[in-house]
């Protein structure tokens, strides 16, 4: 019960805090796997209404982005996809799902970074999760218990790899709050350095290989694009040099059969001694360019691919969509994505480096583990990380007021002459 009092008591500090929702929301899964109660559509709603209320008490103003349309435009052609969906009630109950989980998670996410400093709500937002991540971990490795290499709590080991969003985006978030900027104490990037060993050891306990490469990625990333500190800068280059040697070896070097039998792509996943992890992938990235080759431009209808496959979802967000919603749906997809972004990016430009390049590592981050786990309606790092990217651009253009137009020649002339 002392994860779930601790979730709980988030809500009442994001009274002061408003960061410290958005850390919660990630963390709903765990504490619901850990207490039994299903928490996590209760502290969304909740975190929304606080989140509404802070903002109308402030009376602040938001400015419409082209992010929050093309966010609109893209849920709204995933609902619409309903009417030809070959099981109408199936569609309409994962249109509800969907709406419900995308727009609440995305206006929480652009309400709450609309409140105050910016950088003062991340830093709550990184503190928060390295709090929860310290709180769980210990909690999952004393009641859990290994089958298969994956932790199981009596005896169910399908709650790994839901598991790991919450502790790959604290392991960014710690990262961020270790180069934190100059003048920042010891003691918080100790701090840190204990969040990274407990999220890894989280990460350990769930087994699963997409936590592990979601944490690569995102640690490439933001070493890549983190320019705040010289000894960062220097490391660009040999980073992406070493990335390069290593694919070029790997596609050189790497006997490729052997490596197909091992168990890094054959091992008894979710507890079964019959379920090969890699092989059900397989057959489900099959089954959806068989979807798609039906319907390319349109899609088949919103859990269509659940509902003619009933093999769940394809275990890769892009081929679910455009299985799903058509390439109308991926293409929307794919401008929102370009949108948050280059929104996280112009911030990065502007000075903003840890805490954008925070933003970008943790939606990187997010789109490399859909690949090959989750589906739509579950990918909390995007939907957040998108309504944190929108409202930071809004709090841009809101503060930096409206751009001067240069006068042309002419004007020029006119205005030495007088």
């Amino acid at each position: 019960m002392i994860p779930l009092l601790c979730l709980m008591a988030t809500l009442l500090l994001g009274l002061r805090w408003p960061g410290v929702l958005i850390a919660g929301i990630f963390y709903g899964y765990p504490v619901t796997v850990l207490s039994g109660i299903s928490v996590t559509t209760i502290y969304t709603v909740a975190a929304a209404g606080i989140a509404i209320l802070l903002h109308v008490a402030a009376r602040k103003r938001v400015l419409l982005t082209h992010l929050d349309i093309a966010f609109t435009i893209f849920i709204l052609w995933c609902c619409i996809s309903l009417l030809w969906a070959p099981d109408q009630t199936a569609a309409v109950a994962a249109a509800r799902t969907l709406a419900l989980s995308a727009f609440g998670l995305y206006v929480m996410a652009r309400l709450v970074f609309s409140l105050g400093d910016d950088r003062t709500r991340l830093r709550e937002m990184a503190v928060t999760l390295c709090v929860l991540g310290l709180i769980v971990t210990p909690f999952l490795a004393l009641r859990g218990e290994l089958i298969n290499g994956r932790i199981a709590l009596d005896g169910n080991s399908n709650i790994a790899v839901g598991l790991t969003q919450s502790f790959v985006t604290t392991f960014i978030a710690a990262l961020a709050l270790f180069v934190w900027p100059r003048g920042e104490r010891l003691s918080v990037r100790l701090f840190a350095i204990l969040s990274i060993a407990m999220c890894l050891v989280a990460i350990r306990l769930t087994g699963t290989r997409g936590a592990l490469m979601g944490i690569l990625i995102g640690l490439m990333f933001f070493t890549i694009l983190n320019g705040r500190f010289s000894f960062v800068r220097r490391l660009r280059w040999p980073t992406l040099s070493i990335l390069i040697l290593a694919l070029g070896a790997a596609v050189v070097m790497v006997d490729w059969g052997a490596l197909a039998n091992s168990r890094l792509f054959n091992f008894e996943s979710y507890g079964s001694v019959t379920d090969n992890s890699s092989l059900g992938r397989y057959m489900r990235y099959r089954a959806a360019w068989g979807m798609i080759g039906e319907a390319p431009l349109l899609g088949n209808g919103i859990s269509a691919f659940a509902t003619e496959t009933g093999l769940g979802y394809p275990h890769n967000i892009f081929l679910e969509i455009w299985a799903d919603f058509g390439g109308v749906g991926l293409l929307l997809f794919l401008t929102l994505l370009g949108i948050a972004l280059m929104g996280a990016r112009r911030l990065q430009w502007q000075g903003e480096d840890v805490f954008a390049t925070m933003l970008f590592a943790i939606i990187l981050t997010g789109l490399a583990h859909h690949q090959i786990s989750f589906y739509l309606a579950a990918a909390k790092q995007i939907f957040l990380i998108a309504g944190i990217a929108g409202a930071l651009v809004s709090g841009r253009a809101l503060r930096s007021g409206p751009v001067p137009v240069e006068p042309s020649l002419p004007g020029r002339a006119q205005y030495g002459a007088v």
